[in-house]
């Protein structure tokens, strides 16, 4: 009622008052010195084991061959690219900016090769690794740059018995056969719906 909230009224000033004096520790979302993560609604994240700071928005990873490196392709709205991980120190070797990058991301079956989607820049970036170093070695051109042409490429596979790159077109519903030596465009197969990424079958067929 109306008279029970006047009654109510000093006590909750007196309340509010008091809280304001009291010396409060600004929280702001961000990871705190234990190692957790307060998010923008004040909920904690403790993660479990290890944690290895990379780029923004890691969207796919992949480990090398050997076992001994993983990379990310790190696609947020800031510098996309890649991260390289050493897996025995667990830590970051190398960070590689690129023009831009969306999840695609493929060690050749022998580790010497690493392929990354370059999302709107409509080409594939190669990659020789060494020592799990990489350095840019050529790109393979699907297209013009978004929105000249609306392709996007996303999710890759390599074929390395058939020389083969696959990689879909998340704008344009496609995807796409490579050659890896000739660097030609074998097909581009339309899909039925948009695609995010694309799988070869054990066997190769």
């Amino acid at each position: 009622t109306m008279r029970s909230s006047a009654k109510l009224a000093p006590f909750l000033c007196a309340f509010l008052l008091t809280a304001c004096g009291t010396d409060t520790e600004l929280t702001l979302p961000g990871r705190l010195a234990d190692g957790r993560v307060r998010l923008p609604n004040g909920w904690l994240l403790s993660p479990a084991g290890a944690q290895v700071d990379v780029g923004e928005l890691p969207l796919n990873m992949a480990v090398s061959p050997d076992g001994k490196h993983l990379v990310t392709t790190d696609n947020g709205t800031g510098v996309q690219g890649l991260s390289v991980v050493d897996l025995a120190s667990g830590g970051r070797l190398q960070q590689i900016p690129m023009p831009s990058a969306w999840l695609g991301l493929k060690f050749s079956a022998d580790g010497r090769r690493l392929y990354a989607s370059g999302g709107t820049a409509s080409r594939v970036y190669v990659y020789d690794v060494a020592d799990g170093r990489l350095a840019l070695r050529d790109s393979i051109v699907l297209g013009l740059p978004w929105p000249k042409q609306k392709i996007w490429l996303a999710g890759l596979e390599v074929d390395d018995g058939a020389g083969r790159l696959y990689v879909v077109g998340r704008e344009n519903d496609s995807l796409y056969v490579v050659d890896l030596k000739t660097k030609a465009l074998v097909k581009r197969m339309k899909l039925p719906a948009t695609p995010y990424t694309c799988l070869l079958s054990r066997d190769g067929k």
